[in-house]
Order: C-alpha cells, then structure tokens, then sequence
C-alpha cells in the first residue's frame, strides 16, 4: 500500500492515514511499525531495490566478463522492461527524484 501510495503522489502528497486505509488497517500500526512517515518511505525505497537487486542479480552474474557497452545496453533494457513489469516502482523512483 505504501509503494503505491508514495508512486502516484509522493512522499509530501501522501498521509500515513491514506496509506492506512490502503492497507486496511489501523493507521498507528505504521507508527508503531515504522514510527514516522520518512522511515516508512525509507523501507519502501528499500523493498523497491531489494526486488530490482533480486531481478537482476542473476543477470549481472551471467554478464561479468562482457564489455562495458554491452553490459550497459543489456541492463538498459532490463531496466525498462522491469520498469513496465513493475510500474509502482517506477513511478515510485520518478516521484523520488523530484524533488
């Protein structure tokens, strides 16, 4: 809920209460989890790479002896398939560099 909430309207355009009601549950449970609204931002941007990592991992393991420019097109164009595989975090990266 966090992740969406954060990628269509941003950190300042997001309430922990919406995130809440997102998630469907009480809204002191992200206090009591998170104890502010940055730390749960900071753990959503953690998940967001923790999955693009886990995605590519894999990938960057099976690429180590190519040449630079070719690492970099390959990756690319990962990147952007995994950006229209998972549009919540590419919108979510967007918003955070906004800023």
């Amino acid at each position: 809920a966090a992740l969406t909430e954060f990628a269509s309207t941003g950190f300042d355009g997001v309430s922990t209460r919406a995130i809440a009601k997102k998630a469907e549950v009480n809204h002191t449970l992200i206090s009591h989890h998170f104890g502010s609204k940055e730390a749960l931002w900071k753990a959503t941007a953690k998940l967001c790479f923790e999955i693009y990592s886990e995605h590519n991992f894999e990938k960057r393991g099976n690429m180590q002896d190519a040449e630079a420019r070719t690492l970099v097109k390959v990756l690319l164009k990962d990147f952007i398939k995994f950006c229209a595989n998972y549009p919540d975090i590419h919108h979510f990266l967007i918003q955070a560099n906004q800023g």
